[in-house]
């Protein structure tokens, strides 16, 4: 029952974000689209310079969260924000280096562009 409640308040976050973009004129249901993609960008470009500890709260919030509803929210809320983020990075971390930065910066600017276009779109 908490993993339930805490999905719900994970899904009342993410439409609470939503609804701020619904108001801009955005129609409600993609209006979900450029929060979960300013999230995934907020922290593909934290991962270009703390990496691992990005990924490290990502796993810490899904795959060791403890029981309780707190935790299934944040576990729920990570996985609707920046699961893509984090698979995405744990490719780019067995990279070499220069190559890793030079693919999260592409990474950061594709989101970037994502989400400015999708609110083009409805304007």
């Amino acid at each position: 029952m908490s993993r339930t409640i805490g999905f719900l308040i994970a899904f009342f976050i993410m439409t609470s974000f939503a609804y701020s973009y619904a108001w801009n004129g955005l129609p409600y249901p993609s209006a979900y689209l450029p929060v979960i993609f300013v999230i995934t960008a907020i922290f593909n470009f934290l991962s270009i310079f703390v990496q691992r500890t990005v990924m490290g709260w990502y796993e810490g919030n899904v795959y060791r969260a403890g029981p309780g509803t707190i935790n299934a929210a944040f576990k729920y809320f990570a996985i609707l924000s920046t699961g893509l983020s984090y698979h995405i990075q744990k490719v780019l971390v067995r990279m070499p280096f220069i190559i890793n930065k030079l693919l999260a910066i592409v990474f950061f600017i594709a989101f970037l562009t994502l989400t400015f276009l999708t609110i083009s779109v409805f304007e």
